[in-house]
C-alpha cells in the first residue's frame, strides 16, 4: 500500500438487527445519533496521521447494500474500518463482505465493543483481516500507519490480526486517560443536521460525552471498560462552543453516568451558564448522584431532559440486581426534579433473576407513581460478558453459551434469551405490553402532555413517540 491511504470508516445499514424481547424497533424509529467512536477515530487521524479519511453511516443516509456498495466504490478505499455492535454485528460482518466483493484486497479491520468480548470469534471470519479491540482512536490510526508500511503490525497494541492462517493478539493497549487530549469528533464530516430525537425540543440534536467508562457495578452491565475517566469542565465548554458554530444547539450527553463527580458538574453548569451558552441539553443519571443543588444548577445552566436508569420498583430486586439506590432514593429524586421543571425519563427493566409477576406488577406501579413524563420499559436480557450472564450459568438456568454460538455464527437465525427463571418469554412480553399500556393510556398522562405541548411540531413528536411506546412489535 503506499504511505498515504484511502481510509473509510463505515456504520453499517441496521437492516438485520438482532431481535430483541423489548422496544427496540420503537427506539429505532425515534431516535437517530451519529457514530461518535467512527467521528473521534476521523478527527484522531486527520490530526495524526497524512492518511485521507471519510465516513458513511448508512443509517443516517437511509441507504441498504446496493446503495453503499455503489458509495464504497466511489471512495475506492484501502482501508475500511467497520463499527459492530453485537446486535449489528450481521449488518457489520454483510458489510465486510460486501467490501471483499468489490475489491478482495482491500484491508477491513472491524472494531466496537463485540470485537473486545469475542476476539477470536471475530477475527476468524474469512472477510476480516484484523480487529481493534478496545477504544480505537490510537490504534486504528496506528494500523492505518502500519499497512501504509512505516511499522510491523506486531507492534500496534489493541489488535488481533491474521499472519498467514494463524490468529495474532497483540498486547492490550491501555485506555486513553488524558481524554482532553483527544480531538473533537469531526461532526462535518457527516450530515450533522439529519440526527435527531423524537422527545428532543430541536429539529435536530448533537451528541458529547464527557467521560468514559463507569465506576458502578450492575448485575446487567458489560464488565469491560467500565474505568471511569473524565473530561474538564473547560474541555467540555470548547466543544458546545465548537458545536454552536455549526448551528448545533440541542445535546444529548451520551456519557454512562454525567452526573458522577458533582463538582465537576457544577463546575460544567457555571461555565455554560459564565459565557451565555444558549443551549438545551439532557443527561443520563442516577439518583444517588444527584442533589437538589445539583439539579437546580443543571436547571440554570439550559438541562431539560434527565434519563434515569431506575430499573425495578422493589428493594429485593433493585439489591439483586446491585444498582445501589432505594425506594426512598428513587422517589425523592424525581419529585426533586419535577418541581424544577426538568423532563423526566424513567428507565425500568422486566424479568430480573428471581423476579415474580407480583413484583414486576409493583415495578410497573412504581413508575406510576413516580409520575415521570416518560418511561421505557424492557425486559432484561442477559448480555454477553456481564455478570447476569454468568449468573444464568451458575444457576443452571443456561446450558450453553448461546451467545458465543451467536458470535461465531452471526448469519444464522438466532434470538436472545431472556431469563426465564419465573416466567416465560411470553409472559415476559404480556408484561411488558400491560406496562405501557397502564403507563401511557391512563387519563392523567394524556391530558398532562395535551396541556404542555406548545406547538404543532412539538405535538407531532409526542404523537410518534406516543404511538411507538404503545405499538412496539413483539417478534
Amino acid at each position: 500500500m503506499a504511505n498515504k491511504l484511502k481510509v473509510l470508516l463505515i456504520a453499517p445499514p441496521e437492516i438485520n438487527i438482532l431481535p430483541e424481547p423489548e422496544t427496540s424497533n420503537m427506539t429505532k424509529t425515534i431516535v437517530c445519533y451519529p457514530p461518535l467512536g467512527l467521528m473521534y477515530i476521523a478527527s484522531y487521524m486527520k490530526k495524526n496521521s497524512a492518511h485521507d479519511v471519510s465516513i458513511i453511516d448508512a443509517r443516517v443516509l437511509r441507504i441498504g447494500y446496493e446503495d453503499l456498495e455503489r458509495r464504497i466504490r466511489d471512495v475506492g478505499p484501502d482501508l475500511v474500518g467497520i463499527q459492530a455492535t453485537t446486535f449489528t454485528l450481521k449488518d457489520a460482518l454483510l458489510t465486510a463482505k460486501l467490501v471483499k466483493k468489490i475489491n478482495p484486497d482491500i484491508y477491513v479491520n472491524i472494531g466496537g465493543v463485540h470485537t473486545t468480548v469475542y476476539p477470536k470469534e471475530t477475527l476468524a471470519y474469512p472477510e476480516v483481516d484484523s480487529i481493534t479491540i478496545g477504544e480505537g482512536e490510537v490504534t486504528f490510526t496506528e494500523l492505518a500507519d502500519a499497512l501504509a508500511g512505516s511499522r510491523p503490525l506486531e507492534t500496534i497494541k489493541g489488535i488481533g490480526f491474521k499472519k498467514a492462517k494463524e490468529l495474532v493478539f497483540n498486547t492490550p493497549r491501555e485506555f486513553i486517560e488524558d481524554l482532553d487530549g483527544l480531538p473533537f469528533p469531526s461532526r462535518s464530516m457527516l450530515p450533522f443536521k439529519e440526527y435527531h430525537s423524537a422527545v428532543s425540543k430541536s429539529k435536530f440534536v448533537g451528541t458529547m460525552v464527557t467521560s468514559r467508562g463507569c465506576p458502578f457495578n450492575c448485575l446487567f452491565c458489560f464488565t469491560k471498560g467500565r474505568k471511569f475517566r473524565q473530561r474538564s469542565p473547560e474541555n467540555v465548554i470548547k466543544e458546545l462552543k465548537e458545536c454552536i458554530k455549526l448551528g448545533i444547539t440541542e445535546f444529548e450527553f451520551y456519557d454512562d453516568t454525567f452526573t458522577v463527580n458533582r463538582k465537576r458538574v457544577m463546575d460544567i453548569c457555571d461555565l455554560i451558564i459564565k459565557e451565555k451558552l444558549k443551549i438545551k441539553w439532557a443527561i443520563r443519571a442516577r439518583v444517588n448522584t444527584v442533589n437538589y443543588e445539583m439539579l437546580k444548577k443543571l436547571k440554570e445552566a439550559g438541562c431539560l431532559r434527565i434519563n434515569y436508569g431506575v430499573e425495578a420498583g422493589t428493594p429485593e430486586i433493585l439489591k439483586v440486581i446491585r444498582k445501589g439506590i432505594t425506594i426512598e432514593e428513587i422517589k425523592k429524586v424525581f419529585s426533586m426534579t419535577r418541581k424544577l421543571k426538568i423532563t423526566t425519563v424513567a428507565y425500568f427493566m422486566i424479568g430480573h433473576p428471581t423476579e415474580t409477576r407480583e413484583q414486576i406488577l409493583k415495578t410497573i406501579e412504581f413508575a406510576k407513581s413516580l409520575k415521570p413524563d416518560y418511561c421505557l420499559f424492557t425486559v432484561a436480557v442477559p448480555f454477553p460478558d456481564t455478570d447476569m450472564y454468568k449468573m444464568g450459568f451458575d444457576t443452571g438456568l443456561y446450558k450453553e453459551d448461546h451467545w458465543l454460538q451467536f458470535a461465531k455464527n452471526p448469519l444464522e437465525p438466532f434470538r436472545p434469551k431472556v431469563w426465564t427463571e419465573k416466567l416465560t418469554e411470553k409472559e415476559l412480553l404480556d408484561l411488558l405490553e400491560s406496562a405501557y399500556k397502564k403507563f401511557y393510556l391512563t387519563p392523567y398522562y394524556i391530558m398532562k402532555n395535551l396541556l404542555s405541548i406548545r406547538s404543532i411540531p412539538e405535538l407531532k413528536r409526542n404523537i410518534e413517540v406516543a404511538l411507538n411506546l404503545i405499538n412496539f412489535q413483539k417478534e
